[in-house]
């Protein structure tokens, strides 16, 4: 009886990590709000990526504050494809990033831009 609890344990333990080794690949981890690591960086926007391929950039131009929607997708563990509508104009662009839990970085015309996991 006691071998077959240990077993059981053993099995649950087992299982718990395989999902949460599942759930660390780059297209999970970017979901999530995130804003400018440099907390004096007022030039850069907050990146709201949802689940669904949904990207939302926020910010402010002079005092108004805007709002641009688009999607995104991950293209294998490194590649970020966003397509945003500017005034009209859709455009779709391909960035090198870098993900983890509380970090981002991605590389917008050779500069990369680190950002952080906000709620």
């Amino acid at each position: 009886m006691k071998k077959a609890c240990c077993l059981a344990a053993l099995a649950c333990v087992v299982l718990f990590l395989t999902s949460s080794a599942q759930a660390q690949t780059p297209k999970d981890l970017i979901v999530g709000k995130r804003a400018p690591a440099d907390e004096n960086d007022k030039s850069m926007s907050v990146l709201e990526f949802a689940r669904d391929g949904k990207l939302k950039v926020s910010g402010k131009v002079g005092e108004e504050s805007i709002t641009i929607e688009g999607t995104y997708k991950v293209n294998g563990d490194n590649e970020l494809e966003t397509t945003l509508k500017v005034i009209g104009v859709e455009k779709t662009d391909k960035h090198k990033f870098k993900v983890s839990k509380d970090t981002l970085e991605i590389t917008i015309d050779g500069k990369a831009e680190k950002f952080k996991r906000i709620k």
